[in-house]
């Protein structure tokens, strides 16, 4: 059974009520306006980054064949990443804290005031053209701020027990299918609701804990990720790394 998708509700410049109520029903929405006096998608071209960063060593996702799930992870130097957004390559910074060590670079953005008080570091996505991050959902809320190129996004729910139920949930099978396009789960897991939309610079995408999403650069990019967790959701995040240590 398919659900068809919705567009990712809009709204400008929200109240934070106003914007609570949205993660109180654990939807998306896309934010309009809060981003425009922020300096980065003016002055962080991939020239500047490459100057400011370019000897740092970074952790990448690096695709070695088409499939969805066609990667692994190595160390690069940050200039290699540029490298790839360049030349449509295969190496995608995902995830990164790096940011927090260039004050340069921090100076040209500013925390949303959405961000909840138990935040992480802001994490930047560096990537070339048609990069993918494969369907999956985050224990914490998060807001993706993009500051470069278009990014299209797929965000869906399901029904809590067969997300309990299995683990194997996944996107496209190749890089050349529509984003959503044929998700399956082991056990019939069938979607409630389903978003879709395209986020443009000076745009900022709020996305739900525990809410499956995929994301497909349609330019080469760079985005900025804002997290916070709730106080239950951090006991349970920490429970998470104890039960993998064991």
């Amino acid at each position: 059974m398919s659900v068809a998708p919705a567009a990712v509700p809009r709204i400008f410049r929200p109240r934070r009520a106003e914007f609570l109520r949205y993660v109180e029903r654990g939807e998306p929405v896309v934010i309009e306006g809060v981003l425009d006096d922020w300096r980065a998608p003016e002055t962080w071209t991939f020239e500047r980054l490459e100057a400011v960063m370019g000897e740092a060593s970074v952790l990448v996702q690096s695709r070695f064949g088409a499939g969805a799930r066609d990667f692994d992870y190595r160390n690069v130097s940050f200039g290699t990443v540029i490298d790839s957004v360049r030349n449509d390559g295969d190496d995608y910074l995902i995830s990164s804290p790096l940011l927090g060590s260039f004050p340069a670079l921090m100076r040209d953005i500013r925390v949303p005031e959405y961000v909840g008080p138990r935040s992480l570091p802001p994490i930047a996505f560096v990537g070339p053209r048609g990069a993918l991050t494969p369907l999956h959902y985050d224990l914490h809320h998060g807001l993706l701020a993009q500051v470069r190129g278009r990014k299209q996004v797929s965000i869906v729910q399901f029904r809590r027990r067969d997300v309990l139920g299995q683990w194997e949930l996944r996107g496209p099978a190749r890089l050349s299918e529509p984003l959503f396009e044929g998700t399956v789960h082991a056990c019939g897991a069938v979607p409630r609701k389903r978003w879709e939309c395209t986020l443009a610079p000076r745009e900022l995408l709020y996305v739900p804990s525990c809410r499956h999403h995929c994301v497909r650069s349609l330019d080469p990019s760079i985005s900025v990720s804002f997290t916070w967790h709730t106080r239950p959701m951090r006991t349970f995040s920490r429970l998470c790394k104890l039960l993998a240590r064991v």
